[in-house]
């Protein structure tokens, strides 16, 4: 097997051995340094003792794999993901006037995720919003652990933010997923007459688990493709600032967009805002 087949923490195992070898050898064999115990059949103990060290050490500093999230985000956490993928596919969508009251638009968004449970919380919740008529939700991956709940009655008011108009959230039981393992998750979701913007629509979500890579990509109809598009992150209640380092690519004339953000802080929204 090839070294760039093994995984990060074998090569990182590898890396830290042949290093607290060398290192063991040279200081603390061949140059004798403190630790060197000494026997009338062999000299080892001083190589034995640098190797030990150095092995701890470069651990510290180097061995133990980082996820690439802070650890303060990590502290209270029940859940983190590896990966959070949200594809929103448009290509159905259809403009409705007011005189067509009686027809239905439907863009659908799938989110997948690679989470891992970090604590002994059992339940995981996903929560959605829409301006549109109605969003209906299901988990593909945890059909039986799972529950739909429109919460848009448990706000007295939507406030300065209109995408809460309509509010729910999808909760999944992981109660048989053990402490430290990964699982995959699919929700299907579904939005009712949202979307309606002529010239101009955006779409965000929010971060409520630490999250180490986050994926967005939007799906234009041929009709309608992506003429421009910023991505924005909040900056405080209800405001965006664009990300300057970072933005949403445009591809295949506009059919798609796409946006890749590594350690999307916890509890912040990434917005996309687009012109069709």
């Amino acid at each position: 097997m090839k070294i760039s087949q093994l995984s990060e923490a074998e090569r990182k195992v590898i890396i830290i051995g042949f290093i607290s070898i060398v290192v063991a050898i040279i200081c603390f064999g061949i140059l004798n340094s403190t630790g060197t115990f000494n026997n009338e059949v062999y000299n080892l103990g001083g190589s034995i003792v640098g190797f030990l060290i150095s092995a701890v050490t470069l651990n510290k500093i180097y061995g133990k794999t980082d996820i690439g999230i802070p650890k303060n985000e990590m502290r209270s956490t029940d859940f983190w993901s590896e990966d959070s993928v949200k594809v929103i596919n448009l290509k159905n969508r259809i403009q409705i006037s007011e005189h067509e009251a009686n027809l239905k638009s439907k863009v659908l968004e799938t989110d997948i995720y690679n989470m891992n449970r970090f604590s002994n919380e059992n339940e995981i919740v996903f929560k959605y919003a829409t301006t549109g008529l109605e969003v209906k939700g299901r988990s593909v991956s945890h059909p039986k652990n799972s529950e739909w709940i429109d919460t848009t009655q448990n706000h007295t008011s939507p406030g300065k933010d209109s995408h809460l108009k309509k509010r729910y959230k999808l909760k999944i039981d992981l109660s048989n997923l053990a402490k430290g393992q990964t699982t995959f998750i699919q929700n299907n979701i579904e939005f009712i007459n949202g979307f309606q913007g002529l010239e101009k629509e955006w779409f965000h979500t929010h971060i409520d688990y630490p999250t180490k890579h986050l994926t967005m990509v939007l799906l234009f109809p041929p009709d309608k493709p992506c003429k421009k598009i910023v991505g924005k992150r909040e900056v405080g209640r209800h405001d965006f600032e664009i990300l300057a380092s970072n933005q949403p690519l445009i591809i295949q004339d506009g059919q798609i967009a796409y946006w890749k953000l590594k350690n999307p802080n916890l509890g912040m929204a990434y917005q996309f805002e687009w012109e069709w």
